[in-house]
């Protein structure tokens, strides 16, 4: 039978499972990984703890409906019924059952499935608001997942953030390793009150963090996870560039720039001019009052066209994902609340600003690449704005010192099939129906001359023919 615990209620079963961990796994290499799973575990029960459990049936096959997508929404919901049924049960056999999937994932070469079912669940989370929890509980298993499905699963301080077109993970280090073991070294002390505060003191120390600094850089740290978390789907050798590299401290207390005229921009993105270049587009700043610049990039999954904006600002580094289709737009700081709502109504408009226009330009609106319509649109007045287009083939951005799995030396590159571009014909020639249902399709509006060269030519890393 379903049961409905009180707060008090979890936290005690979290507990209790942290200690069995301690006193059963301290000197062993997953000790860390468990710990964390039952951090999971505990956010998944709180999740769907109010719900009713006939609402968690609600049948995601209407939204997995392609091959491959069964498979995991089987597997998890499962998970989810049981954090339901037996939430005592599920912080000490979760770890067991995520590792028996990862093996499943690895054996049955299902990487690329595994990372668009987390795509779609991801874009769930916008199109059914009723069962918005629901799907955030699926995410924080299918990003704890992802821990299981590194090279080396014991190497808790790197992330994996992306797939390659071979289907090869991709990682980078984190930027905050360790920063859980002091929560764990208290954990194992059970020390309270002052000693407890000793604790904690002692281990940030050990590992290079300041007490006093301890929350705000906890933050900062979950803010940067949940960034990445919603871009991992997203990212290649060839979109590795997009990943933020500074960590943004998510209440910073900055002047956010107003936007005078904010637009709806669905309906004009649907009926995009062109499309970026391979290498993307980049937007410095100078005198800005949040900017330091902004890249932007294409990336065709899941048949629609998807936005992803890199923001270099004073504070740090944000990306964002807009996909062209659903108009769903993704920050790490969405239902948030407070200064956040406003950070990402902030974001949001001026990335799609941006990309507009570059894509589809508009005299009339005020939407064009240059300095004067920018400062027209926001209050940002005495920043100096530059658009530069970065074209030629597409380029791996990939960093070698995070990747060292990757067997280079087997590596080549080679051009495949992966971006398209609209393209103007000879006169008299029209394109066919087949192209303009295509670009009608990806959003694209072409003129009586054009047509679309199909998605998409790129270079990409190939193993050599020995």
């Amino acid at each position: 039978m379903a049961q409905t615990l009180t707060y008090d209620e979890i936290l005690d079963l979290a507990e209790a499972a942290h200690r069995r961990i301690d006193k059963k796994y301290a000197d062993d290499p997953s000790y860390v990984i468990r710990k964390r799973v039952v951090n999971t575990a505990t956010e998944v029960i709180r999740k769907v703890n109010d719900l009713a459990f006939s609402d968690l049936a609600t049948d995601i096959y209407l939204i997995c409906d392609e091959v491959g997508y069964k498979y995991f929404s089987s597997k998890y919901r499962n998970v989810i019924e049981f954090a339901k049924l037996h939430p005592e049960k599920l912080v000490d056999q979760l770890y067991k059952y995520l590792r028996e999937i990862a093996r499943e994932i690895k054996k049955e070469n299902l990487l690329q499935e595994f990372f668009m079912f987390m795509s779609v669940l991801s874009e769930a989370t916008r199109i059914s608001i009723e069962h918005r929890g629901i799907f955030l509980a699926y995410l924080d298993l299918l990003s704890e997942q992802t821990e299981f499905l590194r090279p080396n699963i014991f190497n808790y301080n790197q992330l994996i953030v992306g797939i390659t077109t071979e289907g090869d993970v991709l990682t980078i280090n984190d930027p905050f390793p360790n920063l859980d073991l002091p929560v764990y070294e208290l954990s194992k002390s059970r020390k309270k009150g002052n000693e407890a505060v000793a604790v904690m003191e002692k281990a940030c120390r050990k590992y290079g963090y300041s007490y006093d600094d301890y929350e705000e850089i906890h933050a900062t740290s979950g803010c940067y996870g949940n960034n990445i978390n919603f871009l991992i789907p997203y990212i290649n050798e060839f979109t590795y560039d997009m990943l933020p590299e500074k960590p943004y401290p998510p209440d910073s207390r900055i002047r956010l720039i107003e936007i005078k005229n904010p637009i709806s921009y669905g309906e004009m993105l649907r009926a995009r001019k062109r499309t970026l270049p391979a290498n993307g587009l980049l937007i410095k700043f100078e005198d800005s009052i949040f900017f330091e610049r902004a890249f932007l990039k294409e990336v065709y999954y899941n048949n629609s066209i998807h936005l992803l904006c890199k923001f270099s600002t004073i504070n740090g580094d944000i990306t964002v994902r807009y996909n062209t289709a659903s108009e769903a737009f993704f920050s790490p700081f969405d239902w948030i609340g407070g200064y956040a709502d406003d950070l990402h109504n902030t974001l949001k408009q001026i990335a799609l600003w941006l990309y507009a226009a570059y894509v589809c330009p508009n005299e009339e609106q005020g939407i064009l690449p240059t300095e004067e319509e920018y400062h027209s649109f926001t209050d940002d007045t005495k920043a100096k704005v530059t658009f530069s287009s970065i074209g030629g083939k597409a380029r791996t951005t990939l960093s070698k010192s995070s990747n060292k799995h990757l067997d280079y030396e087997k590596y080549e590159q080679k051009s495949v099939s992966i971006t398209g571009y609209i393209r103007k014909l000879p006169e008299g020639q029209k394109a066919s129906e087949a192209k303009q249902l295509l670009a009608k399709s990806l959003g694209l509006s072409l003129s009586d001359n054009e047509t679309y060269v199909e998605p998409f030519v790129r270079q990409s890393w190939k193993l050599k023919i020995l």
